[in-house]
C-alpha cells in the first residue's frame, strides 16, 4: 500500500496480476492471427464471390452475395470434391485416434528413466524439425526432384536400400511384399505424424505431481489401476489438446486430397473457385473441432490448486 496526491494506492491483487501477465504473452499470438489469418480469410471470402470469366471480360466478375451458390454447387454438384472429402473425412476417423494412442504409448515410454532416454526424445521429435521443404518432398516421392532422386515414386527412405527388390530377390510372394512395404511406410508416416502430439503429451505427464503416485503406491493400487485412475484423467487436458492438433495437422498435410486439388485450382487462376473450397474445408474442420470439444468437455479433469 502506498500514498501518491493524498490517495492510497492498494496493490494489485495476484490473480489480476496473473490475468495481466497471460494477456501480455498472447499479444503476439493476436497480432500474428489477425495479420497471417484474418485478414488472409476476409479476402477469401470475398474471392468466393467472384466468378472467373474471360481476361476479354475482366478477368473476374463480382457476384456479391449471389456467389453464395457457389458454396452450394461445391457441396452439390462438384463430384471429384464430393469423393475426396469423403475419402479424407473417412482416413481422419481411424487416423485421429491412432496418432493419439501412439503419442500416449510413446510418451509414456520417454518418461520413464531409462539410459538414452535424452537421445530418444531428440529422435522422436526429429521428423518435427526437418518435416519442411525439399526434405519431406524426397521422403514421400512428391515432387520431380523426388523422382530424379529415388528413381521411382514413394518413400525415399525405403527405395535407397531397395528393400522390396530384396524381398522379391529371396522369393516373396508379391501380395505379401506389397503389404509388408505397406506396412512399413504406415509405421513410418505414424512416426512422423506423431512427433508434436508425443512431446505434447509427455509435457502433461511430467505435470503430474509424483505425490499423486506415491499415494497411489501406499494404497496399494497397480500399474494398470493408476494409468487408467490418475494418469489418463490427469492428462486429459493434453490428450484433447493433441486431438485438435491432429485434426487441423491432417486437414493441411502435404498429401491431404483436398488441399492438393485446392492448390491445383489455384494453379489455374480459378481464385475464386480455389477459396470456395478452402472456406468449406475449414468451416468442416472447425465444426470437426467444436463437435470433439462438446463430446469430451465433460470427460476432461483439471487440477485447480488455488485451494
Amino acid at each position: 500500500m502506498s500514498r501518491t496526491g493524498g490517495r492510497v494506492r492498494h496493490p494489485m491483487p495476484y490473480e489480476r496480476k496473473k490475468k495481466w501477465f497471460g494477456f501480455l504473452f498472447v499479444v503476439p499470438w493476436l497480432i500474428g492471427f489477425a495479420y497471417f489469418f484474418l485478414v488472409p480469410f476476409v479476402s477469401s471470402f470475398f474471392y468466393s464471390l467472384y466468378e472467373k470469366v474471360s481476361p476479354a471480360q475482366g478477368g473476374m466478375q463480382f457476384l456479391g452475395f449471389a456467389g453464395i451458390r457457389r458454396y452450394v454447387e461445391a457441396l452439390s454438384a462438384d463430384t471429384p470434391f464430393i469423393l475426396q472429402l469423403t475419402f479424407t473425412l473417412q482416413r481422419m476417423v481411424y487416423q485421429v485416434p491412432l496418432v493419439l494412442v501412439f503419442s500416449i504409448f510413446l510418451a509414456v515410454i520417454l518418461n520413464t528413466r531409462f539410459r538414452g532416454r535424452l537421445l530418444a526424445r531428440g529422435i522422436f521429435f526429429l521428423p518435427v524439425i526437418i518435416a519442411s521443404g525439399i526434405v519431406i518432398n524426397i521422403l514421400r516421392g512428391d515432387t520431380v526432384a523426388s523422382d530424379m532422386m529415388a528413381g521411382e515414386r514413394g518413400s525415399a527412405l525405403f527405395q535407397g536400400i531397395q528393400f522390396e527388390v530384396l524381398l522379391l530377390q529371396v522369393g516373396v510372394p508379391v501380395d505379401v511384399t506389397t503389404w509388408l512395404m505397406q506396412v512399413i511406410n504406415g509405421i513410418f508416416e505414424l512416426v512422423w505424424k506423431s512427433g508434436v502430439q508425443t512431446l505434447l503429451m509427455l509435457s502433461g505427464l511430467q505435470s503430474i505431481p509424483h505425490t499423486v503416485y506415491e499415494a497411489a503406491d501406499i494404497e496399494g493400487a497397480t500399474a494398470w489401476e493408476t494409468f487408467w485412475k490418475i494418469t489418463m484423467p490427469m492428462a486429459s487436458p493434453h490428450i484433447i489438446l493433441c486431438a485438435f492438433y491432429t485434426i487441423v495437422d491432417i486437414s493441411t498435410d502435404y498429401s491431404n486430397l483436398i488441399i492438393l486439388r485446392i492448390r491445383d485450382i489455384a494453379r489455374n487462376l480459378d481464385l475464386a473457385y480455389a477459396s470456395v473450397l478452402s472456406i468449406i474445408w475449414f468451416a468442416i474442420i472447425m465444426a470437426l473441432v467444436g463437435l470433439v470439444f462438446l463430446l469430451t468437455r465433460r470427460m476432461v479433469y483439471y487440477n485447480d490448486d488455488r485451494g
